[in-house]
């Protein structure tokens, strides 16, 4: 709850993508480096990976913001792999 705290910079209870601008670098990311996608799509691709655990329970949850039980579940299901 912390991290995800850290990530939702400005307390809304949500992160999306201008919370992640502001503390995630994607400027460094290798897709980015090789102009291959722009930051903005790296950061995208970021929100969607909790996004993608939490739809497997919520088909409608894919919105590009990411509530604290979306990413509880992707940290339960990254547990269950280690």
């Amino acid at each position: 709850m912390r991290c995800f705290k850290k990530l939702d910079r400005d307390g809304s209870g949500v992160v999306d993508i201008r919370d992640l601008q502001g503390v995630y670098n994607a400027k460094c990311h290798p897709e980015v480096k090789a102009g291959r996608k722009t930051e903005d799509e790296v950061l995208a691709e970021f929100l969607d990976t909790f996004e993608l655990h939490y739809s497997l329970i919520d088909k409608k949850c894919r919105d590009g913001r990411i509530e604290m039980k979306e990413f509880v579940e992707y940290y339960r299901n990254v547990g269950a792999l280690i």
